[in-house]
């Protein structure tokens, strides 16, 4: 009980200090570093986060790499971010076997969602199809969108295509940008429904809206649909709509650390 009450006591600190870093108080910093060299792994989490994106101080990845192994014992979301630096050699030697692990380990202990799809898609490209669908659904059940498209994916492959559905429907409509692509796909070969050019001709406009600027999108595939000029204004009408009245998936981005578990890019 007693290191319950210490924990707890030097979590509010961190805390505190960190609202008040916010707010601008210059003495706060100072403050994180010295509860960090003091032990406190919630402190060495933050300070790591501060170092490694250059954010009121100069960007260090090395000593952000120190900081997050300080911390990874007791704070799980540390190694996460330690993952990440492993994945990628910033700030030390690359080792993607290493991240791996560590990154399983962020998933069962802080739930870190962004692991588990980094999980899967490392499964994905060893050809590992099981132990990729196991990580995917664990990104699922903590809501990440990437995880609904991914377990899509992997469920069309197989020809699942009523269950890949489901999952790529709830993937789009969190605009998840790749899912249209699929279900246009689906559409227009009639995959568990009836084939409905017009339908595979809107989903696939949807998905060029979801990528813009991503080289070599362009919508002008939409004659290789086979539409009358009628259907092609209704498919264009449709895609319209739907973009119009889904916001766009705020993406992650899987090669930051992060300051905390629970982010607000969730479905």
């Amino acid at each position: 009980m007693k290191g319950l009450l210490s924990s707890a006591r030097e979590g509010g600190d961190v805390l505190r200090t960190w609202a008040a870093y916010k707010a601008g108080d210059k003495a706060a910093l100072p403050k994180l570093f010295e509860l960090a060299q003091g032990g406190n792994s919630r402190a060495q989490n933050v300070v790591g986060y501060l170092l490694d994106h250059g954010e009121g101080v100069k960007k260090d990845s090395a000593a952000a790499a120190a900081y997050f192994s300080a911390a990874s014992t007791d704070y799980p979301l540390a190694r996460y971010n330690l993952a990440v630096l492993t994945l990628l050699g910033r700030g030390v030697a690359k080792d993607e076997a290493k991240a791996m692990e560590m990154f399983e380990s962020s998933v069962k202990d802080a739930s870190v969602d962004l692991a588990a799809v980094r999980l899967s898609l490392y499964y994905l490209n060893k050809g590992d199809r099981d132990r990729a669908w196991t990580w995917a659904n664990e990104g699922a059940n903590r809501g990440n969108v990437t995880a609904y498209y991914l377990l899509g994916r992997m469920l069309y492959e197989r020809g699942e295509y009523q269950e890949a559905y489901n999952w790529l429907t709830k993937a789009a409509q969190a605009s998840e940008p790749n899912a249209p692509a699929i279900l246009s796909a689906m559409y227009k070969n009639g995959h568990s429904m009836n084939q409905n050019k017009k339908m595979a001709a809107s989903w696939w406009m949807i998905y060029v809206g979801l990528n813009k600027g991503k080289p070599g999108m362009n919508s002008g595939g939409i004659s290789s649909f086979g539409l009358s000029s009628k259907e092609q204004n209704d498919a264009t009408s449709f895609a319209t709509n739907w973009l119009a009245t889904h916001k766009h998936m705020k993406r992650p981005d899987y090669d930051a650390t992060l300051l905390q578990a629970n982010r607000n890019d969730k479905s």
